[in-house]
């Protein structure tokens, strides 16, 4: 009869045929098999290496603009210095012109166009950067426009542009090249307006400019040794930097998640393996992890009561349907007795 076996062996049995049938399961999954700290580890690892090539991408991008901003801005301000030199040296060309007369008459040269070449060609001497002014049909073979100067050139007069500028490579090494147009005024007429062809004070034929006519460009040639040298020192500490405040914090989250997560698990599953031991007096205690993991262990708490409260009933029905049953096979027994004693009696009046 049902009622004389335990519940509890069944249950061990049930719970071990379980483990048994997920361990089975789990053989052809491999994730399945790892232990959620090992996830945590190797999803931290992958957060770090994505983090710190984006990162790297990220600084190195940002660097390179700002590195090509400052670079704009020193080519502004030399050009607007070399166009402030030419502008004074044309407006004040009627005085240089007083003294650029030798007793006899003689033109000397002197006027603003050897002025600003002569400042550009000292200027480039006594720095790193070149400066050169340039024209398509220069009256100095000199000035005559590179491939990038000649682009500029025709962004200044076929489209308006304010400036061009641009990172290219010269005589192998990487240069930061800047153009900014001259316009012609009022004080370049003499030597630049009309009537076009007509020979001027120097003795070139003027070119017959107007006022606002591109004359020409000035170009500055700036390298970009130091400011590389800078931009990749400035990446490696922006990144050293950042990957350790992000080493740090996932540290700080890996250790917080194995106080809050994994070891309270592991409790949870080490009271369950007692319960399919057949130790129904486990009971997890209350925890500072989470709110979540202690409405766990009070609902394994009241499965664990349930069923020792349901495993002493069974006991006690055991117990109980043991005693009918013993009392039965009694009556049985006496029963039996007294039909022996009939039957005996039946015999012996036969």
């Amino acid at each position: 009869m049902p009622w004389q076996f335990s519940e509890l062996p069944r249950l061990v049995y049930y719970g071990q045929r379980e483990k048994a049938h997920r361990a089975k399961a789990g053989e052809g999954c491999f994730v399945g098999n790892v232990t959620l700290k090992t996830k945590f580890v190797v999803l931290i690892v992958v957060l770090v290496a994505v983090s710190l090539f984006a990162n790297l991408a990220w600084t190195s991008a940002n660097k390179r603009t700002q590195m090509e901003n400052e670079m704009r801005e020193k080519g502004q301000v030399l050009a607007q210095q070399m166009d402030a030199v030419w502008e004074f040296m044309a407006s004040n060309q009627s005085r240089l012109e007083q003294i650029s007369y030798t007793e006899e008459g003689v033109y000397q040269g002197l006027h603003c166009a050897i002025v600003g070449r002569s400042i550009g060609q000292l200027f480039t001497s006594q720095s790193t950067y070149s400066t050169k002014f340039v024209n398509f049909e220069p009256r100095n073979a000199v000035d005559m426009p590179d491939s990038f100067e000649a682009d500029a050139l025709t962004a200044f007069i076929e489209r308006g542009a304010i400036e061009y500028y641009a990172i290219i490579e010269q005589d192998g090494e990487e240069v930061f090249r800047y153009a900014a147009p001259m316009r012609i005024e009022q004080n370049c007429l003499d030597c630049h307006g009309n009537p076009k062809g007509e020979i001027d004070v120097t003795g070139f034929p003027k070119e017959g400019w107007e006022i606002g006519d591109v004359g020409g460009a000035i170009s500055i040639t700036m390298p970009l040794d130091i400011y590389r040298e800078n931009e990749r020192s400035a990446v490696v500490q922006d990144v050293i930097f950042f990957g350790g405040m992000l080493v740090v914090s996932l540290a700080i989250v890996y250790f917080a998640l194995a106080y809050l997560v994994t070891r309270p698990l592991a409790k949870v599953q080490a009271a369950v393996e007692q319960v399919q031991t057949g130790n129904l007096d486990v009971k997890l205690a209350y925890t500072e992890s989470s709110r979540e993991i202690n409405a766990l262990a009070e609902a394994f708490n009241r499965m664990a009561a349930e069923l020792s409260a349901m495993y002493e009933n069974l006991e006690a029905q055991v117990q109980d349907r043991t005693a009918q049953l013993a009392q039965v096979n009694e009556t049985l027994e006496q029963q039996r007795a007294q039909l022996e004693e009939v039957n005996e009696v039946l015999r012996n009046e036969n």
